[in-house]
Formats: structure tokens, C-alpha cells, sequence
């Protein structure tokens, strides 16, 4: 079974197989955690898919800080900051 899920402002193909996935690694993070199909839907996908994209994100910028396009910059306290390649 296929549906259309929204992020934001686009219209994605989601799986049950795919929902099943991202549940899963949820419960595997957060054990103790307990919710309603509602709350499922609303916190844990929701947090699970910005968790997601923090990675894909973070791919994406080690890639275009190879390419030459980005500078990281790494503030003291060790977080990266990311900006147009000067």
C-alpha cells in the first residue's frame, strides 16, 4: 500500500514498509516511548524525519565542501558552520 505524504510544501510517495522503518528506528532510540496513533503521526515520524534529514543534510554539505562550493568554518565550541565558498 502507497499514499501521498506532505513535507512542508512537497508531496511525497510514502510505503508502509517505509512507515514501518521509520517507527522502528524511533522506538529503537527512544525505548521507554509510548504514544497514540495521533501522536505517532504528529511527534515521532515527525521527529524521526527531521533526525533523517539532519543526515542527509549533513552528507549533502561534506560533498559541497569537497566540491569547492562551501567553506566550513568550526566555531569553538566545535559547531560547523557552512557558507558560500569566498
Amino acid at each position: 500500500m502507497a499514499w501521498l505524504v506532505r513535507y512542508g510544501r512537497t508531496w511525497m510517495c510514502r510505503t508502509s514498509t517505509d512507515l514501518k522503518q521509520e517507527i522502528l528506528r524511533y522506538v529503537r532510540a527512544h525505548a521507554q516511548s509510548a504514544e497514540t496513533p495521533e501522536g505517532i503521526a504528529r511527534w515521532w515520524l515527525a521527529r524521526q524525519r527531521f533526525e533523517d534529514a539532519i543526515e542527509v543534510v549533513l552528507v549533502a554539505l561534506d560533498e559541497l565542501v569537497a566540491e569547492g562550493s562551501l567553506e566550513r568554518h568550526v566555531l569553538p565550541g566545535g559547531t560547523p558552520l557552512y557558507r558560500a565558498r569566498r
